[in-house]
């Protein structure tokens, strides 16, 4: 449990499950409600003198599916057994809203970390999906251009900031950034939709780019301007 520190300086309360994966060191977010995944769960925590409530995701599918009859009998009973921690139902929204305040409230140190978090079970770079990461990439970088020609055309002509046009687009590119998808790990049918979706996001984002290019220079009539959209200076042949 500690805070995630981006590199604009926010910072973002984290926990990791830790109940460990059958037969696995790995810990694990598609619990079935086990004994050794309950003891493992208290066992791996570290921070057992910031807080001492833990969450367990269980049920079958990513992050805590459906649950079974089975998984919800033995909840009851584990609840009530020795030597097995206390179990009790709680959705994620409150127990993460309960989080907060036991941290907020804490006189312990609570760890921050800052910039990426490297998993050493997350290896391999390279996909059978490069038209995804491609237009990921692009994407990311037309977005990049259009809010900065945005907030120029805002300063110099008065233009209003096309913030929900912006967020649209950029929920189409998170929404692809899942991880069964940009690294190629998902079904063909994901791959079609993708490739729909890229197409309508960068299709949004050349129209904005043209959009606020032209708000730019609309009272040049007999000029030429020239943009660098890089964040460092280069030499160019420009053919006019």
């Amino acid at each position: 449990t500690f805070k995630w520190r981006g590199i604009d300086g926010t910072e973002i309360l984290t926990h990791f499950i830790t109940a460990p994966e059958k037969n696995s060191r790995i810990s694990t977010y598609n619990g079935k409600m086990t004994a050794r995944e309950l003891v493992g769960l208290w066992d791996k925590y570290q921070d057992k003198e910031v807080n001492q409530e833990l969450l367990l995701a269980y049920g079958y599918g990513d992050g805590g599916g459906g649950v079974n009859r089975e998984m919800l009998e033995m909840r009851r009973r584990y609840d009530v057994m020795p030597g097995i921690p206390e179990v009790k139902p709680k959705s994620a929204t409150n127990y993460f809203n309960d989080l907060h305040q036991t941290i907020e409230n804490t006189d312990q140190y609570v760890h921050t970390w800052n910039g990426e978090l490297y998993f050493e079970y997350h290896r391999g770079t390279y996909t059978s999906q490069a038209f995804t990461k491609k237009m990921n990439r692009k994407i990311e970088l037309g977005l990049r251009d259009g809010e900065w020609l945005s907030v120029l055309a805002n300063l110099k002509q008065g233009t209003t900031y096309p913030t929900e046009k912006l967020a649209s687009i950029w929920q189409i590119l998170l929404r692809n950034q899942f991880h069964d998808i940009i690294p190629g790990s998902s079904i063909k049918e994901v791959y079609d939709d993708a490739l729909i979706e890229y197409t309508e996001a960068m299709t949004e984002t050349n129209t904005l780019i043209s959009k606020q290019l032209a708000n730019l220079t609309k009272t040049a009539d007999e000029k030429i301007t020239l943009w660098n959209s890089s964040t460092w200076s280069r030499s160019r042949y420009i053919e006019i």
